[in-house]
């Protein structure tokens, strides 16, 4: 039972700094000892008592060390402990549900091991919110012991001022970055890969006997690495559910991380929460704004260095939030959970500046940054802007492109891509603006890729440009597979080129980082290898015809040519699924990348064997455009939609060579070539659509080439 709250000298009972929350709900006055028990009322009436500080007593150090919110997360290395505080000694700690904690940390070599690989790794993608050399001088030191750290740190380390806890990790961050990370460290799958959210996932005792194993333990039911993964963010799942309504900013940047490693296991929905709960929390601390992000007492007590450490490891937390959220939102029917009139924040300084606390000169801000970039006189004032920032600026942009590919598109876009005022040639233009302007050693060149490779920041700028050469690819397919008559003489030769240069590029930053341990291996670099499988498949798949009249060879022998270009492709599809086997056995996610890839392979060849003219062009745009099963296809129909259905069509240029191309003519002021005839002369309606919608086939109607990314959150099955 709990001790019944005490009384002062003169018999009135002691006056409680904190209600709890349900008599606070009623508002009634809190009769308790000031130390997280059972109050006075809830005694009486037997119900269940908890506390949650106010903002403005989070900052009380004395209330927050008695109140705050903690989960029971104790464990010892190897062998999990029971909770050994008495019951009702502090009910917000025990709560009546409670179960002996099962979480087990590996030897601290191990944990320090994981760490670099999450420095080296993720930290270079969009996570560039923890100190490093704060972390893993903790973490190394004598003070750090995985046998006893949840129990010590809610005891000893713990600080509602962040500051203060800066250089202690919550260990909720130790089991985000050990969800993200545990799957690349060559040990760690052996020891936990046996483990299964769906089986008794709580009594699962990891296998340290199983470290001595030459191979993994996978086979075709079992992931080991991504098994590993998942044992960590199932704990750090059941660590944040007791706090969501207790923010603190190391819960934010656990989120950010936890929400990648289920983005990457393929639970859309569940990363869709994490990031939304982490932006609200961010907002409720105050992160949106300069003025907010130094509190009074850290003001006092810093020296500037660690001062400016705080504040930049704050900016950028809240910039991760940002970054994880548009990863999260793009495309159709997908809304994001932050907008950036909600951030007026200075984007992050260059990453020696964090590391060492040197405060050079103040980070310009978004807006700052984006009015330079469209004023070239301006250029030279962003040679101090870091790769980071230059990231958050293209998240911006991709954004805006994913969301016009996802829901409008080529297809649907009523004005003609070469006009001023369409979408697509504004999102060109800024695409170009935005690359004419990056500091010279920013720009993408074999050259520039050599020198981050020598100067140890190859991932970030492999990571940046991936993003980019996205963009790029995204937006100038959505005209690829429409007929070159159709646009003004060079316009579609012109576009092309740019988009088979850019794959180019992508590919060529995987082929040099990848063997040399410099790219980072998380789901968005996955979907740039992706991209590059199955837009090469699409390229093999081409009509030769249109290559012949329209592409730009120089030599005179265009025929071989052509064979040459569509060898090429085929080849870097191979190259790209072989690669994709890696992402495969890390994350969740790679098995349906790869297998979209040989199905996208079996679909091109039954079109090339059974005449592709039996094909309905819209049948084949649709499947590949559209995400989630046919009532999402049939739900998503815009009234203007069914009104142009009938008098707009693009060529399925897959018959092309069959065929030969269709005439030009001008529908509603926009150059459109005639459909293909929709019904080949000898194959009735059903057996067209049965050859096309057979079971083999009924991916297709949840696969999107052209526009893939835009709606990954549906491909990934909610």
């Amino acid at each position: 039972m709990s001790t019944p709250p005490t009384k002062e000298e003169g018999g009135k009972p002691t006056r409680a700094s904190v209600a709890c929350n349900l008599c606070r709900e009623s508002k009634l006055k809190c009769m308790n000892n000031n130390d997280n028990t059972t109050c006075q009322r809830c005694t009486l009436l037997d119900l269940n008592c908890s506390y949650t500080l106010k903002k403005s007593q989070l900052k009380k150090r004395k209330l927050s060390k008695k109140y705050i919110v903690v989960p029971t997360r104790e464990q010892e290395v190897h062998t999990p402990i029971q909770n050994t505080r008495a019951p009702g000694k502090n009910r917000l700690n025990s709560p009546s549900n409670f179960s002996p904690s099962s979480v087990v940390l590996p030897d601290k070599s191990t944990i320090i091991e994981v760490a670099e690989i999450y420095f080296e790794n993720q930290y270079k993608g969009i996570f560039p919110h923890l100190h490093k050399p704060s972390l893993l001088s903790f973490i190394r030191s004598a003070e750090f012991n995985p046998a006893t750290y949840f129990h010590d740190y809610y005891n000893d380390f713990f600080e509602a001022n962040y500051s203060s806890s800066l250089r202690y990790p919550d260990p909720v961050i130790l089991l985000a970055i050990f969800a993200l990370c545990a799957r690349l460290h060559p040990e760690i799958p052996k020891i936990y890969g046996e483990f299964s959210e769906d089986n008794n996932p709580e009594q699962f005792v990891p296998n340290f006997k199983n470290r001595s194993l030459t191979n993994l333990l996978d086979n075709d039911t079992n992931n080991a690495a991504s098994n590993a993964s998942n044992y960590f963010g199932w704990h750090a799942r059941n660590t944040l559910k007791e706090v969501f309504d207790s923010p603190t900013i190391q819960r934010v940047q656990a989120l950010t991380i936890l929400s990648s490693h289920e983005w990457g296991e393929g639970n859309v929905s569940r990363s869709f929460l994490y990031v939304g709960i982490a932006a609200r929390m961010a907002l409720v601390l105050g992160l949106g704004t300069e003025e907010r992000l130094m509190e009074k007492e850290e003001d006092e007590k810093l020296d500037e260095s660690s001062k400016f450490i705080c504040i930049e490891s704050k900016r950028r937390t809240m910039w991760a939030v940002y970054m994880m959220d548009r990863c999260n939102s793009s495309g159709r029917n997908r809304h994001s959970c932050i907008k950036l009139d909600d951030i007026d924040l200075r984007l992050p300084c260059t990453e020696k500046d964090f590391i060492f606390g040197n405060y050079r000169q103040q980070a310009l801000t978004f807006s700052q940054i984006n009015s330079y970039i469209h004023d070239p006189e301006k250029h030279e004032l962003l040679n101090q802007t870091s790769c980071f920032g230059f990231l958050i600026i293209l998240f911006e942009t991709w954004a805006k492109i994913a969301k016009w590919v996802g829901e409008t598109g080529g297809k649907l876009e009523r004005l003609p891509p070469w006009d001023e005022d369409s979408p697509y040639y504004k999102l060109s233009q800024e695409l170009n603006i935005f690359r004419d302007s990056l500091p010279s050693h920013l720009r993408f060149s074999n050259f520039n890729l050599e020198a981050h490779i020598a100067d140890g920041s190859a991932a970030d700028f492999g990571y940046f440009h991936g993003l980019f050469f996205l963009c790029r690819i995204f937006l100038n397919r959505e005209y690829f597979f429409c007929t070159p008559e159709s646009f003004p003489e060079g316009w579609w030769e012109e576009e092309t080129r740019t988009m088979i240069q850019t794959l180019d590029d992508l590919s060529y930053i995987t082929k040099t980082l990848k063997p040399i341990n410099m790219m980072v291996i998380a789901p968005f670099t996955g979907f740039q290898v992706f991209t590059c499988a199955s837009t090469s498949l699409y390229i093999d798949a081409f009509p030769r015809k249109v290559f012949l009249q329209h592409y730009p060879f120089k030599s005179k022998n265009v025929e071989q040519d052509v064979d040459k270009l569509k060898s090429k492709y085929k080849s870097l599809a191979d190259e790209s699924m072989e690669t994709l086997l890696t992402w495969k056995k890390v994350w969740g996610l790679g098995s349906g990348w790869y297998e979209t890839c040989l199905k996208l392979q079996k679909l091109f060849n039954k079109v090339a064997k059974e005449k592709s003219s039996a094909l309905q062009d819209d049948d084949l745009r649709h499947s590949m455009h559209d995400y989630g099963d046919g009532k999402v296809q049939e739900m998503y129909k815009p009234e203007y939609i069914r009104d142009r259905k009938k008098d707009m069509h693009i060529s399925n240029l897959l018959v092309a060579d069959d065929d030969g191309l269709a005439s030009p003519r001008v529908i509603s002021g926009v150059h459109l070539s005639n459909t293909v005839s929709n019904i080949a002369t000898n194959s009735s309606t059903e057996d067209v659509n049965s050859g096309f919608n057979s079971p083999s086939l009924d991916f297709m109607n949840n696969f999107d080439l052209s526009n893939i990314f835009p709606g990954w959150s549906d491909a990934m099955k909610t």
